[in-house]
C-alpha cells in the first residue's frame, strides 16, 4: 500500500503529459452505459461543478517503479465562490495508458461531474475537462 501525495501526483500527471511509457501496449474497451463522456454530463445523479482542485492522498498498489497502478486519490475541488468539495476517483493506470482515463492526476481547475450523492463523506469524480495548474506540470517535469 502507498499513501504518497506530491511526489506521486506529479508522476501521474507526467505520465498523462507524455502518455504512454510501457512500450506496446494493445488497447481494446467500449465505456460501460451511462459512462462515457458525454453520458456522464446527461446523467440525472450527477453535478456539474467549476473550480480548482488540489490533489490529497493517493492510496493503492504501486508498480515496479513505485508509481501508483490500481488506487483511489482522494482531492478537493473549491469553487470561485469558496465552495468546497471533498472528493475521490478510483484510478486504474491501464485506463490512463488506453487514453480512457478522465479525471485529474495533478492539481488543475476546470469543470467537474462529481455524483450527487457522498461515500464516506466525500463525492465520487466521473469526469473532468480542464487544465493542470503550472506548478503540476513543472513539478512532473523535474
Amino acid at each position: 500500500m502507498i499513501g504518497r501525495r506530491a511526489p506521486l501526483a506529479a508522476a501521474l500527471a507526467a505520465a498523462i503529459l507524455l502518455g504512454n511509457s510501457t512500450g506496446a501496449f494493445a488497447c481494446s474497451f467500449s465505456w460501460k452505459e451511462g459512462f462515457s463522456p458525454e453520458e456522464i454530463k446527461q446523467r440525472e445523479d450527477v453535478r456539474k461543478v467549476t473550480g480548482t482542485i488540489e490533489i490529497g492522498e493517493l492510496q493503492g498498489s504501486a508498480d515496479e517503479n513505485g508509481e501508483l497502478w490500481e488506487g483511489t486519490i482522494f482531492s478537493r475541488i473549491t469553487t470561485l465562490r469558496g465552495t468546497g468539495w471533498e472528493t475521490w476517483q478510483n484510478f486504474h493506470r491501464v485506463s490512463l495508458d488506453c487514453g480512457a482515463y478522465r479525471k485529474p492526476l495533478a492539481n488543475g481547475r476546470g469543470i467537474f461531474w462529481i455524483s450527487r450523492q457522498k461515500i464516506d463523506g466525500r463525492y465520487e469524480i466521473l469526469l473532468w475537462e480542464g487544465e493542470y495548474s503550472r506548478n503540476s506540470q513543472s513539478k512532473s517535469s523535474q
